[in-house]
């Protein structure tokens, strides 16, 4: 939903707008960690907490972001071996040869199911 766009604590005005689109929204949040002991910026729990007040299931991810869970082979795979999949807190613009976020998507086809199935991601998939 455009990232930091909306991700934010003043979004509770353009929650039920979202809804009416489905009565079904999911939010799969990035962590923007940088450690996996860092916390959750207040930025992004500003956010859950209205999501949770108008009924929208969310999770926020474990990684850093949904590109930290592309696998190196997936990304080798999709944009040459001049690339590399992240470390699960690294950040994508500060790796030697970073992909564009745009291609993510090609990135995810070329996932294979038990690559994700054993990672929060995956099992939040699976929820869904």
């Amino acid at each position: 939903i455009g990232g930091a766009q909306l991700i934010n604590p003043d979004v509770e005005a353009e929650l039920p707008e979202i809804m009416r689109i489905s009565d079904k929204i999911v939010a799969i949040v990035d962590s923007e960690r940088s450690d996996p002991n860092a916390s959750i910026s207040n930025r992004i729990t500003g956010f859950v907490e209205p999501c949770a007040k108008v009924g929208i299931d969310y999770f926020v991810l474990q990684r850093r972001a949904t590109e930290n869970y592309l696998t190196d082979r997936a990304v080798k795979h999709e944009m040459g071996t001049a690339f590399r999949g992240l470390q699960p807190f690294e950040l994508l613009r500060d790796a030697e040869n970073p992909w564009s976020k745009r291609d993510n998507w090609r990135i995810a086809r070329a996932m294979k199911l038990e690559e994700i199935d054993t990672t929060d991601l995956g099992q939040i998939l699976k929820k869904l």
